[in-house]
């Protein structure tokens, strides 16, 4: 295909093809203490535990190849916040740090006792 469409000019194409990123695999344990923590704070009803998988590439996936562990999205849309990441128009929504904060104080209080 690349040599068809670079051929009209009279030029030669080559593809070289790197898989530099493992996939993101969560453990179901750690995930599933994901789950409870942000259920206890936001209700069971707000978490989305069976999304779709992505194809977007993550560097925390190389971490999961040596010890368990869970990625996780945290919601950011509503009527203000619409552009995604990686977008120069892209505007966290700030009011999600309390949020953020209590889920990391919990989790951290479950883990450890």
């Amino acid at each position: 295909m690349c040599n068809d469409l670079v051929g009209a000019f009279g030029a030669e194409a080559s593809v070289s093809y790197l898989q530099n990123y493992p996939p993101t695999n969560n453990s179901p344990e750690c995930a599933n203490t994901a789950f409870e923590v942000i259920g206890g704070i936001l209700g069971e009803e707000s978490v989305m535990r069976n999304i779709k998988p992505s194809m977007a590439s993550e560097d925390f996936s190389f971490y999961l190849e040596h010890v368990p562990g869970c990625y996780i999205w945290v919601g950011n849309d509503d009527s203000d916040h619409r552009v995604a990441l990686h977008n120069p128009l892209y505007d966290f929504n700030d009011d999600l740090i309390p949020i953020g904060v209590k889920y990391r104080v919990n989790l951290v209080d479950k883990l450890l006792g």
